[in-house]
């Protein structure tokens, strides 16, 4: 059993997948297994897996039947782990060569089960800048109502303890663009804290292809993210913990209605979802704050 698993997605990355597969292969950490979960693109992203695999039994190939996406990618790696801890790597990423050790040496003093590094963006011309440049040092964030935004994001700047998605039987939604959203919601929702640390040790890929950025998108993008709304609101009820987070999804909320003033698309649509799942939460008679009256005037606008 290795200390680290580490999943990654494959998926017409031929152009990429080399720079991600090395920086894992040359950690100075060396007890991981990496999960190489082929979605069936059509490129040769794979063949070049392979090259790894033969030459290193820490690489694994996974194969889907057919292309699910990253969340069905995702889920199959989880499916298969064995180590102690999954971290998250795209295949047009990299991290950096000391991440695991770091990483390793971080969970060690720690019994948190969530740690979150920063990162690098990464634009095309290969010039780098951090996502966070205050230097705050190692800090363990309790995770309340008002802290719990900073944790919902995006799975790959962070480790997880795979005792903690085992125990919360945690998986990514299949079939929207905002997946990580979900995940790290109902596993962020359910940890008292988080350590923090300054080490940037993941390298993101700005301006990559087939990024959406198109109106289309945009407005798919926004149902994605009410669909991921409703699901964490329901999962937070279902749990018994709703109250507990109620300005968090009342934030989203608020978000989320502002961004309709940019799109015609569907959008009554996305606004009777809106005043959907409002009614749901029982809003706004919970609520009488200025937050309250804001949202209110938000979804006026028809």
């Amino acid at each position: 059993m290795a200390v680290f698993s580490i999943i990654v997605p494959v998926y017409n990355v031929e152009k990429e997948i080399r720079d991600c597969l090395d920086s894992i292969k040359n950690q100075t950490f060396g007890d991981f297994e990496v999960l190489c979960v082929d979605d069936r693109g059509k490129d040769s992203s794979m063949d070049i897996v392979r090259e790894y695999a033969n030459a290193d039994s820490r690489f694994k190939i996974l194969t889907q039947e057919e292309n699910k996406g990253v969340s069905a990618a995702r889920n199959a790696g989880l499916d298969a782990a064995t180590g102690d801890v999954i971290m998250f790597v795209d295949s047009d990423d990299w991290i950096e060569l000391n991440a695991l050790e770091v990483l390793n040496n971080k969970l060690s003093k720690t019994k948190c089960d969530i740690v979150m590094f920063n990162n690098y963006n990464v634009k095309p011309d290969g010039s780098k800048k951090l996502q966070d440049e205050d230097k705050e040092g190692d800090r363990t964030i309790k995770i309340n109502d008002d802290e719990l935004t900073l944790f919902v994001g995006v799975c790959w700047n962070r480790v997880f303890r795979k005792s903690l998605i085992d125990r919360l039987n945690a998986r990514f939604p299949v079939g929207l663009i905002v997946e990580d959203s979900d995940f790290t919601f109902k596993v962020c929702s359910q940890v008292d804290s988080i350590l923090v640390i300054d080490d940037p040790l993941y390298d993101y890929r700005l301006e990559r292809e087939g990024s959406y950025t198109t109106a289309d998108n945009v407005q798919e993008r926004i149902v994605d993210e009410l669909e991921v709304l409703k699901n964490t609101y329901r999962y937070a009820r279902d749990n018994g913990y709703d109250k507990k987070y109620r300005k968090y999804f009342l934030h989203l909320i608020g978000t989320t209605a502002r961004k309709i003033v940019s799109i015609t698309h569907r959008r009554r649509y996305i606004i009777q979802q809106i005043h959907d799942l409002l009614i749901e939460m029982d809003f706004p008679a919970a609520y009488k704050d200025l937050e309250a009256k804001r949202l209110t005037l938000w979804m006026g606008d028809k």
